[in-house]
């Protein structure tokens, strides 16, 4: 948004100065990015007078010139066209900074000539865009005169402010509404315009039909006969210049002001290209429409448009059409003044790729109230400028606003700010900005203002009194560091040991979004789908991390990083309802875990990789790695199905690991290289288990351990952490069990032989032998309930 000082001025009475209203205005919330002052570049600038012109000997184009500086007289060699004696104009000398180029002027010498300074046109000033000839300034100006001031009785000299819009305050895209903002922070004393009501000597001999009144609240167009649609006045032009635009014609330049200054849209049609009544509604899909910007575009059946008789002749909200356009021959005009649906139009540019100063007032709402009043506003200055006669106003539908009614609670703002604010400065504040305050008891009920639609509940009521209270004056309170709860709670701790546990593994941390492809999605059910993805590939909220964690091995492998090992602790979203939203934490593996050495080959990473990880992190949240159960039943699609496992624990499945799917790396492009992953979910995990257990205290035994194997003929779809259990559980003194041989051999009729060896350790003191067969007869006992048997041979 660029605006300038004195167009401020004519809505704000203050004696702030440029610097000090751009202050205040980034402590109301509207940053400003830069003031641009014109005078500034011009201060050691002055006025000079040619006494004397004489052509250069040594060129046919040069002139040397006598200029008075009213301290002396200098000469200047020129090539301007218009130089001549008697022209007063705007010198620059040795050690000016020329605002153009940047480049401070020196002393030359131009075919053999001195010059001591050059005279400067409007584009070398910054004036605007003429290099011709060099500035005609008035016979009033003085030689030796500063040139800001004379230059001001010509020229628009503006203090230009550029400042960053946010989406929540369409009023600040209005000159207007700036000031409005600074009169309630106590900056200075609103101007409030003076409209005039242009009463219309005629009716509108246009008619008019709003086929969609959802889409289009109020539509109002006036005819404006006689008008001559010449140039703007130079103060016209001169605004529109330094705020960004162009001038084009005074009324095309007139509805650009009016965009600008109050923050209005309106679009002007020649009226004698128009064919019969305008119609407001709906597009047929596959119109084409021919925009004023030279592209023709072809509508669906949403968006919004202005018909005649011939089809559509604007594209309501964004742009006006070609074929209705004012040119310097229009002699009669119909302006249009509405109120658009900021969704619809949204849609509709987004949709076409078209950007307007219209369509980028309306997407975020302009105030609903101007429809009526900014036609009059608009009126009138065509008039003043164009001359013509007024009809009177068509309308359609009738004025969008309706206050919301906020209540607000008077200690609703102490508990969210925490300060107190008595009750007549919230109304007062509230007034400034225009809200209607009435109370009753220790509530306010407060309507705001039609320009301020971002006000709608009790946190935006909050937000508006402390922004224009100061966020300055909010008082410092510190802290009493007695009785100071932790600033993370457990679970936030954990989350970042787990970070730090992951990291230690040799693995890195990615961001990844929390959007996927419903191509790899891994889920049974419908999952979450975006209504408006930022890509198409990326169409779904996440059911799992895993596979955008292959895309990012897969864009590692892409660029030749062939080993990759990362993870990420995000959340998951299994469905809209709530609470069904879950932390995860996952890491993927992929190439070797040991790269290729002379003494030892490489080492791809495996299943086993991917469950080390896995148990790693379930012991960092007190689960012991015994009391994890397996099973290969409902695993996820990313998962090889005789290559991983389901992690169980107290009942519930908190996990899963083992080898990616070929299917699934095929989707996410990663080719002939293995990969391994684990996803678990923390939030799954019994909160007993998040408390980390107490370390106990190192306890060896005085006795020598004994080792005994048993060797179990068992089914072929007994898993191996059964056997690993049953063997376990059968005493207290059993420190380890592992398996150290399977065996399949066609003599087992399709059974499998697993060999157990089990570390006993004795306790207290030295286990007899009838002791130890004991326990050897429960650990067979137990796998005899798995259906085992000892192997004889």
């Amino acid at each position: 948004m660029r605006f300038t000082l004195s167009a401020l001025k004519k809505y704000l009475k203050t004696d702030m100065s440029a610097e000090q209203l751009a202050g205040a205005m980034t402590l109301l919330g509207l940053e400003v990015e830069e003031v641009h002052d014109m005078r500034k570049p011009l201060d050691r600038f002055i006025v000079a007078e040619v006494v004397e012109e004489t052509p250069h000997p040594d060129s046919d184009h040069l002139h040397l010139l006598k200029v008075d500086t009213g301290g002396g007289i200098i000469q200047v060699v020129c090539g301007a066209p218009n130089a001549k004696k008697g022209l007063i104009g705007i010198l620059a000398r040795p050690g000016d900074i020329i605002p153009e180029s940047g480049e401070k002027l020196k002393k030359g010498n131009i075919r053999g000539q001195a010059s001591e300074g050059m005279m400067c046109s409007e584009r070398e000033l910054g004036l605007g865009t003429d290099h011709d000839g060099i500035i005609e300034l008035p016979a009033g100006a003085k030689a030796g005169e500063a040139a800001p001031g004379a230059l001001a009785k010509t020229y628009t000299i503006d203090v230009v402010f550029e400042a960053e819009v946010t989406p929540n305050r369409p009023d600040y895209l209005g000159v207007i509404g700036i000031a409005r903002d600074l009169a309630a922070g106590g900056y200075g004393e609103f101007i409030a315009p003076k409209i005039e009501s242009m009463k219309g000597s005629f009716d509108c001999p246009v008619k008019i039909e709003n086929k969609a009144p959802e889409f289009a609240k109020q539509f109002d167009i006036r005819y404006v006969r006689g008008v001559n649609n010449g140039p703007s006045p130079k103060w016209l032009g001169d605004y529109l210049n330094l705020c960004g635009g162009k001038a084009i014609s005074a009324l095309v330049d007139i509805t650009n002001y009016c965009v600008v200054d109050i923050c209005r849209p309106l679009h002007a049609f020649d009226a004698d290209k128009v064919k019969g009544a305008i119609t407001v509604g709906l597009a047929k899909g596959g119109e084409k429409f021919l925009a004023l910007d030279g592209n023709e575009y072809t509508l669906a059946g949403g968006d919004i448009v202005i018909r005649d008789d011939t089809g559509v002749i604007s594209l309501a909200g964004i742009m006006g059409g070609s074929a209705t356009s004012c040119t310097p021959e229009t002699k009669n005009v119909i302006l249009e003044s509405a109120y658009f649906d900021p969704v619809a139009i949204r849609r509709s540019a987004k949709r076409l790729g078209i950007e307007s100063d219209a369509k980028y007032r309306f997407e975020r709402g302009v105030d609903p109230a101007s429809t009526e009043w900014g036609m009059e506003f608009a009126t009138k200055i065509i008039i003043d400028i164009c001359g013509g006669e007024a009809s009177h106003v068509a309308r359609t539908g009738a004025n969008a606003w309706r206050a919301p009614g906020v209540e607000f609670p008077i200690e609703y703002f102490k508990r969210r700010i925490g300060i107190d604010m008595d009750k007549e400065t919230m109304a007062g504040i509230l007034k400034r900005l225009g809200c209607e305050v009435k109370e009753k008891g220790d509530t306010l009920l407060i309507n705001p203002p039609s320009w301020r639609g971002d006000i709608a509940a009790k946190e935006d009521i909050t937000e508006e009194l402390i922004r224009i209270y100061g966020y300055d004056k909010l008082p410092e309170n510190h802290v009493a560091a007695d009785g100071m709860r932790p600033v993370l709670d457990a679970r936030q701790s954990r989350r970042g040991a787990a970070r730090r546990l992951l990291a230690a593994r040799g693995l890195v941390e990615v961001y990844t979004w929390s959007f996927m492809s419903s191509a790899k999605d891994s889920g049974t059910d419908e999952p979450i789908r975006l209504a408006n993805p930022i890509t198409a590939e990326l169409d779904i909220m996440r059911r799992s991390i895993i596979p955008n964690l292959l895309d990012g091995l897969a864009a590692n492998a892409a660029r030749s990083i062939r080993s990759a090992h990362i993870f990420e602790i995000a959340p998951v979203f299994a469905s809209g309802r709530p609470g069904d939203q879950r932390l995860c934490a996952a890491g993927a593996r992929c190439g070797n875990m040991r790269e290729k050495d002379w003494s030892a080959p490489a080492a791809p990473v495996s299943a086993y990789d991917a469950k080390a990880d896995a148990l790693a992190l379930l012991a960092l949240y007190g689960i012991d790695a015994a009391k994890v159960r397996y099973s290969t039943d409902g695993l996820p699609r990313w998962a090889h199905p005789h290559r991983g496992a389901a992690i169980s624990y107290g009942g519930k499945t908190v996990g899963y690991f083992g080898e990616v799917h070929p299917l699934a790396l095929k989707k996410s492009g990663i080719k002939n290289i293995a990969a391994a992953a684990f996803e678990i979910d923390l939030d799954t995990l019994p909160e007993a288990a998040k408390k980390t257990p107490a370390k106990k205290k190192l306890a060896l035994s005085e006795f020598q351990p004994i080792e005994r194997d048993f060797a179990f003929v068992l089914e072929a779809g007994v898993n191996a952490d059964e056997i690993l259990r049953a063997a376990r559980t059968a005493s207290e003194a059993i420190s380890a069990a592992r398996i150290f041989d399977i065996y399949t051999g066609t003599n087992l009729g399709g059974k499998k032989s697993v060999a157990l060896s089990v570390e006993i350790v004795p306790a207290g003191k030295t286990l007899t032998d009838a002791e130890i067969q004991a326990i050897s007869d429960r650990i067979i006992a137990n796998a005899a309930k798995l259906g085992g048997v000892l192997r004889d041979k």
